[in-house]
């Protein structure tokens, strides 16, 4: 008897462990980003702006739901400000639910720039994705929210499309930025020491910015599409990637095409920017400004070439005032031969 109650007491405790360990978020084991284990139920919520789904409004939806459900929201416009403050999934579908001819992405009308699209305000572990976000001052903003992710999206004439902020210590990091598309807007992605976020898979055209950063370390910038960004400008940051003040910054196989600049670096320390392709940028494809700490390396720069590639670094403040720059080089020592 007592040895079936030792292996009991056994089998009990490994099954408490086990259920443990099973409810430990997926982030906390992979550094990636999971809502399994939110809720135990998780309830799905429909929305429909001509009133086939549970609600007819995104933000009604938004306020009766509870941490963890899954809201679809599906093909139509809904012209209003979505404020979320719980940990839920915000999925649109781009087809017409019941009566109604609407087809595509569901459209957030931002108001012609006077209202923000959605605000995602002092909450982790949410996930917003297959939305237009149109005319919206920024498209999605994050305010002190991090473990976020944002994909399959379109950002369409917005004043900037995904602000990543906050306050003091609480700012939005390890947010996962992939597969959406910035287009035609003033700024496509920004933040303000943001830290540990990845932006990978977006294509990004005809913006006066393409992703500009200010501040913030460990950030990466992957496989991207530049295209038709920035104009001829004194401005350094008219560029398809703009760094100020970052730390640990990677930027790798990204295509720059057509842009006026393709990569500005201001006072960025430790930036790795290898295996890119650089192609008919108008302006310079890469320049840097009072930084001195870049690797460079294995880029395509236009066309073949079999020595080092210089790249030009602003080393005086005379450039700012007057524009009449002072140039140091670093060097991509092993540019590649053929397109990354």
């Amino acid at each position: 008897m007592k040895k079936n109650n030792i292996h009991i007491i056994k089998i009990t405790m490994l099954v408490i462990v086990f259920v443990n360990i099973y409810n430990i978020p997926t982030s906390a084991l992979s550094g990636e980003i999971s809502f399994d284990n939110i809720a135990e139920q998780r309830e799905i919520i429909i929305v429909d702006d001509e009133g086939d789904g549970d609600y007819i409004s995104i933000q009604e939806a938004v306020d009766n739901a509870s941490d963890g459900d899954i809201i679809h929201v599906y093909s139509g416009r809904y012209k209003e400000t979505v404020i979320r403050w719980k940990k839920i999934e915000l999925i649109g579908i781009s087809h017409e639910l019941g009566s109604g001819d609407h087809t595509g992405q569901p459209r957030i009308d931002g108001n012609n720039y006077y209202d923000n699209c959605i605000n995602i305000w002092d909450i982790d572990a949410c996930m917003i994705q297959g939305f237009e976000m149109y005319h919206g001052n920024y498209g999605i903003s994050l305010d002190n929210a991090s473990y976020t992710i944002l994909s399959n999206n379109t950002f369409f004439i917005c004043r900037e499309g995904i602000r990543l902020d906050g306050l003091n210590a609480n700012r939005s990091h390890n947010t996962i930025i992939e597969n959406n598309s910035f287009l035609t807007s003033g700024i496509g992605i920004s933040s303000e020491i943001s830290s540990r976020n990845v932006i990978r898979n977006n294509e990004i055209i005809n913006c006066n910015e393409g992703i500009s950063l200010y501040g913030g370390s460990d950030n990466q910038i992957l496989n991207n599409y530049f295209s038709l960004n920035g104009e001829p400008s004194i401005y350094f940051w008219e560029s398809g990637i703009y760094l100020f003040g970052t730390t640990n910054t990677t930027i790798n196989k990204n295509l720059f095409e057509n842009n006026y600049q393709g990569i500005c670096l201001f006072s960025a320390s430790n930036t790795s920017v290898k295996n890119n392709n650089f192609r008919k940028n108008s302006g310079k494809n890469a320049f840097a400004v009072f930084t001195f700490s870049t690797v460079w390396e294995h880029n395509y720069w236009d066309r073949p070439r079999f020595l080092p590639k210089p790249v030009p670094v602003i080393v005086n403040f005379i450039h700012i005032l007057y524009d009449i720059p002072i140039y140091w080089f670093q060097l991509d020592w092993h540019p590649a031969l053929i397109p990354n």
